[in-house]
């Protein structure tokens, strides 16, 4: 006998889309309980989609169930990984929509959107985020002149930051009466 679907069915029910030409994204690992999606995004306003449809367009009508928009009780939990790109907790303007997750519902008056800012409800897998740190040793020998540190933030690649602002020197004039821990 068939199996029939069921409502929100991760192996069986959701389906991916992404923006094309500069993104690309896939499901994969597909069970009951959940699911992975991956993909690599060249451009700040590149997206991935999971769409679940209302209408099951997958099964035989005489088998499918019938469209039922009623989500009360549905609890979404999942686990986000970003690498190269503005973190989720960032304080950035979001000139585009990275920090919130979209659902899109309709009904009879067309379709809304509804903007949920994921830094709210989010909770990190460590137990606490933690700042990036860096530590420098400053070798050589000493001699009148200035010594510099320069950090260098971009998000996304060398090839596409996402913000190129993000720089910071510190200079320091070493005296020839200063010994390298004086001039770090």
């Amino acid at each position: 006998m068939p199996e029939q679907l069921l409502k929100l069915s991760p192996d069986r029910d959701l389906q991916c889309f992404f923006y094309q030409p500069s993104a690309i994204a896939a499901l994969s690992g597909a069970a009951p309980d959940g699911f992975t999606l991956s993909g690599t995004w060249r451009q700040q306003f590149d997206w991935a989609v999971v769409e679940w449809n209302l209408d099951n367009v997958y099964e035989h009508p005489a088998l499918r169930y019938l469209p039922d928009p009623d989500l009360s009780g549905l609890e979404l939990s999942y686990v986000e990984q970003r690498s190269a790109c503005v973190p989720l907790e960032s304080n950035l303007y979001a000139s585009v929509e990275w920090p919130y997750l979209r659902l899109w519902a309709s009904d009879q008056n067309g379709e809304d959107v509804y903007f949920v800012k994921l830094k709210d409800h989010a909770q990190p897998v460590d137990s606490s985020y933690v700042n990036a740190t860096a530590t420098m040793t400053l070798t050589g020998s000493v001699s009148a002149g200035r010594v510099g540190l320069a950090f260098i933030g971009t998000f996304g690649s060398s090839e596409n930051p996402l913000n190129a602002n993000l720089e910071q020197h510190y200079y320091y004039d070493v005296l020839s009466t200063d010994t390298l821990a004086t001039a770090a």
